[in-house]
């Protein structure tokens, strides 16, 4: 077994903080493995004036990342789940995908203002077109704007900029909110003083459906690379991972990336696994949206099953069926 690892990150603080806590987590299992972090600014973290949407999706954030990997120059990447596209290069895999932290959306407003209660015309900041597409659901009177940037940039962009904004709270809470309606975690982040009240706000999974692998890090290695994968494998946590990779089937069955609205959300009782998925009509301001339930076992083909259901919704929709 290797006696030094190096990993791939990106530089921002809530990538560090992700990439810290899965070293602490190998080094509480193997004390004497030492593991370096190499930071990589990647094309998605350079380009800040487009939506994700219109200059090549997610996959963005983890291709010079990716290169790295392949040149040898680091042994395994730390990933948001959510960024990684729904198909892996041939030369890699994801080792591990650890367990789910809280895969809401909240909503953080100047003042004490909620979704029900922002005043019409509000200024909503996401560069989500899924987070976009669901507000308009429930609001249509609001003026949702593109933002883009890491957690502190948009809530340093929010107190000039917008009236709201929405963010994961799983990343939230890894960059250090405590997840309460936390004002002092809020103020700290801001890099002038401020004297807004803020109100952070849960949108609940019923009516808000996640985006696919929200909440869950993804440690991704070189496909034959089998000493770093020893390592990396014990990290998965694997009920969880089941249910997150039923959401990346159903991901790949509609060919989706940040180019469509699309979202899913799966959770397991007992040994049933539901999924819960939509894909939507950026245009029209339509989402198609079920909810399949089966075997735990099966979770790949309900995935896929559930994006053929919403896919035909659509296509009947617009009369292509």
């Amino acid at each position: 077994m290797k006696a030094k690892l190096t990993v791939g990150t990106r530089g921002s603080k809530l990538a560090l903080a992700q990439t810290n806590l899965i070293i602490y987590k190998l080094k509480e299992l193997y004390p004497s493995l030492e593991i370096d972090i190499k930071i990589i600014k990647t094309t998605g973290d350079k380009i800040l004036d487009r939506q994700l949407s219109k200059i090549g999706g997610k996959g963005l954030f983890i291709k010079e990342i990716e290169e790295a990997l392949e040149a040898g120059e680091v042994d395994f990447a730390v990933h948001s789940l959510k960024d990684v596209p729904h198909t892996l290069q041939d030369n890699f895999k994801i080792a591990a995908i650890t367990k789910r932290e809280d895969p809401r959306d909240v909503l953080i407003c100047k003042g004490q203002y909620n979704i029900n209660t922002l005043p019409a015309d509000s200024k909503v900041g996401t560069g989500s077109i899924r987070r976009s597409l669901q507000i308009k659901q429930i609001r249509k009177d609001l003026n949702i704007l593109p933002i883009r940037g890491n957690i502190h940039t948009r809530i340093n962009k929010m107190q000039h900029d917008y009236d709201a904004i929405i963010l994961a709270a799983a990343g939230l809470k890894r960059a250090g909110w405590n997840g309460g309606n936390d004002c002092k975690f809020l103020k700290e982040v801001f890099e002038e003083n401020v004297n807004s009240d803020f109100n952070i706000s849960y949108f609940d999974l019923e009516n808000f459906i996640p985006a696919v692998g929200q909440g869950a890090l993804a440690i991704e290695t070189r496909k034959e690379d089998f000493e770093t994968i020893n390592y990396i494998k014990q990290l998965n946590h694997e009920s969880d991972a089941l249910g997150l990779l039923a959401e990346r089937a159903f991901l790949k069955e509609i060919n989706g990336g940040c180019e469509i609205p699309v979202g899913a959300y799966c959770f397991i009782s007992e040994n049933k696994l539901t999924i819960d998925g939509f894909i939507g009509d950026e245009k029209e301001e339509f989402l198609f949206r079920e909810k399949l339930t089966g075997n735990i076992n099966d979770y790949e083909s309900l995935g896929k099953d559930l994006a053929k259901i919403v896919l035909a919704k659509m296509n009947k929709s617009k009369g292509l069926n």
